[in-house]
């Protein structure tokens, strides 16, 4: 028996004329191949036809259009910036350049105030689409690390007081520390889920629980104005709240027309703060328009956290209302009759 090699079978069968199907099968292998692309040929070119390399510039020179881009004033922006830097950092490797740490904060922040998608966040940028869902959720962690234990505290009972003290003074509600609802976040269904009401949702959580035990550092009992006698510290809530020593809500309104001494008006002035903070958060960052899919948790904290921050350094006083005003609750509007009523 003979041994050829390759080469030598393929000249043998030439001169027999028989077909070379070795050849064929290598075309067939090679065509069928795939190669893996690292970096899209569309976002190589991110240095020069990117949003951020092609836009920051001009923002900067811009006071007002960079507010209304970010939802806050450039000192703000630097100030997160620098918090998070440390922590955001990627190493360069030979495969790829990251995502600088510049543009990172600033994809992430156009991700909160715009809703888009992740893929329309790709496309403006010129990056992956799966690398804006990374950035997006390391951001948002870097943001709640840096600066969540500053702006979104566990209440001690000295911000209680301080709370009070700006219901009693503002709202003439005494004895109030907060003011309670639920802000509707669309999310993709999970399974054996089941639907719960606002004040359910409350109980079931941390804080509710915690309420509950009496381990929410409330200050002590004190006289209503006018009274001697010791009263607890509430929270005010609408009526899907169940009441409870720490919980007032509102009187069914059926019963406050039958009876004077059931009167809302005191308790729905004060309700009204917590209306009018989901609007300006909603309405600052519109990703919470949006349903959300995955890692919601971290998404709505930094949206509050970041809410808080602004609230703190004042960074609205001069451009908030170059942002589209957010829709009035329907509680509001009743509030300003029962408001001009009473002036009348």
């Amino acid at each position: 028996m003979n041994n050829y090699t390759a080469p030598q079978k393929q000249n043998i069968q030439a001169e027999k004329g028989e077909q070379k199907p070795f050849p064929i099968i290598m075309y067939v292998y090679e065509s069928g191949k795939k190669k893996r692309e690292w970096v899209h040929k569309i976002n190589l070119d991110r240095n020069k036809f990117g949003e951020y390399h092609t836009f920051m510039l001009q923002l900067q020179e811009d006071e007002k259009r960079f507010y209304i881009y970010f939802r806050m004033p450039s000192e703000c922006f630097e100030e997160i910036l620098c918090s998070t830097k440390e922590d955001i950092s990627k190493q360069i490797t030979n495969y790829r350049v990251p995502v600088s740490v510049e543009e990172r904060p600033v994809l992430t922040l156009r991700f909160l105030a715009t809703s888009d998608s992740y893929s329309t966040i790709g496309h403006s940028f010129r990056i992956g689409f799966e690398t804006v869902s990374q950035i997006v959720q390391e951001i948002c962690h870097s943001i709640c690390k840096s600066v969540g234990h500053m702006y979104l505290p566990e209440p001690t009972t000295e911000i209680w007081e301080e709370s009070e003290k700006g219901f009693a003074d503002v709202w003439q509600f005494p004895n109030c520390i907060g003011s309670v609802d639920g802000k509707h976040v669309t999310i993709k269904c999970p399974n054996k889920s089941r639907k719960k009401i606002d004040g359910g949702i409350f109980e079931a959580s941390n804080m509710g629980q915690r309420f509950e035990a009496g381990q929410m550092n409330v200050p002590n009992y004190n006289p209503l104005p006018g009274e001697n006698k010791p009263c607890s510290h509430v929270l005010v809530g609408d009526e899907a709240f169940a009441l409870k020593p720490y919980l007032m809500r509102s009187f069914l309104y059926r019963q406050s027309r039958i009876d004077p001494r059931k009167e809302n008006y005191n308790i729905s002035r004060a309700r009204g703060v917590v209306e009018n903070v989901f609007g300006i958060l909603a309405q600052r960052w519109r990703i919470l328009f949006r349903p959300m899919t995955t890692k919601i948790e971290t998404i709505v904290q930094t949206a509050c956290v970041l809410h808080n921050f602004l609230c703190v350094k004042r960074s609205d006083n001069q451009y908030y209302e170059l942002l589209e005003p957010p829709k009035q609750p329907v509680y509001l509007e009743v509030l300003n009759i029962i408001n001009e009523e009473f002036r009348n």
